[in-house]
């Protein structure tokens, strides 16, 4: 299934940062640094060759059965149902594989439908059990034997499912047993037993593969659409370690790579888009985890096992603990593990984090997803009202002092050094800042932090706003929004107190609106939501400021 690789993924880390200095170019600020794009492939090389340097457990010639070969049974192909208030799950014992997942609750999850619809029927799913060496083997498409003495059925679905694996070779058997978890939503504990029923050890390494479905290319996505909208269904995997956290998406990978150290064990692995999520946590740190694309449209992320040794007539027990819901920023905390790191707010989490418990608990009192996402930017308009305040009163008084600059640059033509200085002496005497909007730059990590604080909320998914909003993750289908925003910049242009400087200046801004609204006609409305709110209290605060101006003019002429 999700974003960046760095936990910031370069295209949505370009565009929010060019949407957030093309809004403070509204203000005045016709200028903005390029932002860096955080490059973390050494880091990945450097991991890779940690884990290359690894001790390997060396490959054991496949053991010789003292018993006789497991004649094989004709087992029938069957479909069971695990559900909880939460989701519902059908597994087939066919590879004893995941098939369908339906989010019941919240009721607005149920929109998404089956989370595994798009995957083929002979496809990957998301969990598999193997072994990392082909000393033993777990064929794709095993067939499993419902484990009736270890399954917990209530009505016509169960709390408890158990699938059992027997070897044909007569090395092993293998237990797996799948329970809801009671207590937290979304999650399941997965108990793995390998039973060694040959007559020597077994020496391996237990694998754990999550999978997601990577489907063909759109034909009918243009490149420009495809550039702006950081689409929801882009498919991640996910490598979490001690120390750091992985993130690949699947279009984007072009060789297997590996993470995980002695000294940097791996903590979970998941495939996720942008608002849910497949994770696996071992319940023993795994040794390393691989993320690769297999057969072109299968992602897959696996944890692997620290090496086992199993004794003749011994079993050994892997636990897991599965999550497949929705990436709730709540239940993710609860769920520990650093599972909450499934959310890629970026480099800024620590603003977006308290951001988005506000426009939760904002979400409160009125009950409606648009009108929380506009109180929050009321809130966080007015903690910047002060420093907007200096931004548009300098630009008031830079306006004021435009004929005094005129004749200092006029009777220092010759002389730059001197114009400079007499300059600075003219924006001291009339208590201009020389920095201008500099300070807007103060507010640019809260922009950043909001825009991937909404874009990666799921609590917008599905969610209702007025009209025809009915998806706040979704872009606005008449893009109303967008021109309304274009229009509102067009407005504020029209209120700018000083001339652009230049030829090349004044395009910049005719071109202007028309450029940021083209970004914002495929973002989520949700998103285009706060920035058109957040440039109409701009508007507003800027109008009050020029009245105030105004009457001090008017009271000096008279």
């Amino acid at each position: 299934m999700a974003r960046n690789e760095s936990p910031v993924d370069p295209k949505r880390f370009l565009l929010a940062m060019v949407i957030s200095a093309i809004l403070l170019f509204t203000w005045q600020a016709y200028f903005a640094p390029t932002p860096p794009t955080p490059d973390k492939d050494a880091v990945v090389q450097e991991t890779a060759n940690q884990v290359e340097k690894a001790p390997v457990v060396e490959p054991v010639v496949p053991v010789q059965p003292t018993q006789p070969v497991v004649a094989l049974k004709n087992i029938a192909k069957r479909e069971d149902t695990l559900k909880t208030g939460h989701f519902e799950l059908k597994f087939s014992n066919e590879g004893a594989r995941l098939t369908a997942i339906k989010v019941l609750e919240p009721s607005q999850y149920l929109k998404a439908g089956d989370l595994l619809e798009q995957v083929p029927e002979d496809g990957r799913f998301p969990f598999t059990v193997g072994f990392l060496k082909d000393a033993q083997i777990v064929p794709t498409g095993a067939m499993y034997e419902l484990d009736e003495a270890k399954s917990v059925k209530d009505g016509g679905t169960y709390s408890v499912l158990a699938y059992r694996y027997v070897d044909p070779a007569g090395q092993f058997v293998l237990t797996e047993v799948y329970k809801a978890d009671t207590e937290r939503p979304y999650e399941l504990d997965l108990n793995v037993s390998i039973q060694n029923v040959s007559g020597q050890a077994i020496s391996n390494s237990l694998t754990f593969d999550v999978f997601g479905y990577l489907p063909p290319p759109d034909p009918d996505a243009s490149w420009f659409s495809s550039m702006l909208n950081p689409r929801p269904d882009i498919v991640e995997a996910i490598c979490k370690t001690a120390k750091d956290i992985e993130r690949k998406p699947g279009k984007k990978l072009e060789s297997a790579l590996k993470f995980g150290t002695p000294e940097d064990m791996v903590k979970w692995v998941g495939i996720d888009k942008r608002y849910f999520l497949f994770g696996a946590v071992p319940a023993e740190a795994g040794a390393a985890c691989e993320i690769e694309v297999l057969d072109e449209h299968y992602l897959r992320s696996r944890t692997i096992s620290t090496a086992m040794t199993i004794d003749a007539g011994q079993s050994n027990t892997h636990q897991f603990k599965l999550f497949v819901g929705p990436k709730d920023q709540d239940i993710l905390d609860a769920a520990g593990s650093d599972l909450n790191e499934a959310i890629d707010y970026g480099m800024f989490a620590f603003l977006s984090r308290p951001m988005r418990w506000l426009l939760v608990f904002l979400f409160g009192f009125v009950q409606n997803w648009g009108f929380a996402i506009i109180l929050l930017t009321i809130i966080v308009r007015l903690l910047m009202w002060p420093i907007n305040h200096k931004v548009y009163a300098n630009s008031e008084r830079m306006k004021d002092i435009q004929p005094e600059l005129a004749l200092v640059k006029e009777k220092y033509a010759n002389d730059q050094q001197r114009q400079a200085e007499e300059t600075m002496k003219v924006f001291k005497t009339n208590g201009v800042s020389a920095l201008g909007c500099a300070p807007m730059f103060l507010q640019f990590p809260i922009f950043l932090a909001l825009y991937f604080m909404i874009l990666n909320s799921v609590e917008l998914y599905q969610a209702n706003f007025a009209f025809w909003y009915t998806d706040l993750s979704a872009p606005d289908p008449y893009f109303v929004l967008p021109i309304a925003m274009g229009g509102v910049m067009l407005i504020q242009q029209s209120m700018m107190t000083v001339e652009a400087p230049n030829p090349q200046m004044k395009t910049i801004m005719r071109i202007m609106p028309i450029t940021f609204t083209a970004f914002m006609l495929f973002l989520p409305s949700g998103v285009v939501l706060y920035y058109f709110a957040s440039m109409l209290i701009g508007i507003i605060q800027q109008y009050m400021i020029k009245k105030q101006f105004a009457a001090k003019r008017a009271k000096a002429d008279a």
